[in-house]
């Protein structure tokens, strides 16, 4: 392990510096090179198609800014499937899908651990 990259909501944290605000948790990304690899599974096709290219590019517009490389993958028609393909690519960060049933699909075939920035369960 040659560093580590801390990320808080899209911004790029010194060591030593701390996050001033009281609603962020940071997330330590560990990275051999220069460029952290993150895959976002979220529909890009199907009914919730719309919610998932909106998140798929505001989280495009934060890695542009910030040392991650990131890969979009439909969940359409299978969360489950496109959940193995991501941790296949063993990406640094999994973001999981929009929409409260991909999300709950994508978390069940994970075999680590998925940021679930956009979906609600019951």
């Amino acid at each position: 392990m040659r560093g580590a990259v801390q990320l808080i909501l899209g911004r790029r944290v010194k060591a030593g510096e701390r996050d001033r605000s009281p609603w962020t948790a940071p997330a330590t990304v560990y990275v051999v090179g220069v460029t952290a690899r993150a895959v976002l599974v979220t529909p890009l096709s199907g009914p919730l198609a719309r919610f998932g290219k909106a998140g798929a590019s505001a989280l495009a517009l934060w890695a542009e800014h910030s040392a991650v490389s990131l890969r979009v993958i439909d969940a359409y028609p299978s969360a489950a499937s496109a959940m193995r393909a991501a941790e296949a690519s063993r990406p640094d960060v999994v973001f999981g899908p929009y929409g409260s049933g991909p999300a709950l699909a994508a978390a069940a075939a994970s075999k680590g651990v998925v940021w679930n920035h956009g979906g609600a369960t019951k």
